[in-house]
């Protein structure tokens, strides 16, 4: 199970980010209305690290975190890794995360 799962943040070009104390407190100080820890915790981190969560949850709205998602024409398909990868490497791009 964790050879896939290393080799799946292989395939996304993403990395691992190991949570801090400052991601910790942030998360027990975001707002009350949204109450899975899980998801504070994701926001905090993104928050702290300057970066989007890649996710189509709307419920991350109430956490005031930048989300994005990439919009797929046709909803029952899914897009092969490469388009993801080149989309993501693109938003990377353009707020120059990547070279």
């Amino acid at each position: 199970m964790l050879r896939g799962s290393l080799k799946h943040l292989a395939t996304l070009m993403a990395t691992e980010v190991p949570i801090t104390s400052e991601h910790a407190l942030l998360a027990g100080s975001l707002s009350a209305e949204h109450r899975d820890p899980f998801d504070r915790m994701l926001a905090a981190q993104a928050l702290v690290e300057g970066v989007p969560l890649l996710t189509a949850d709307p419920a991350f709205s109430a956490l005031r975190v930048e989300t994005v998602w990439p919009i797929v024409s046709d909803p029952i398909r899914q897009k092969p890794a490469s388009l993801w990868r080149q989309e993501v490497a693109g938003i990377g791009r353009r707020r120059g995360w990547v070279g």
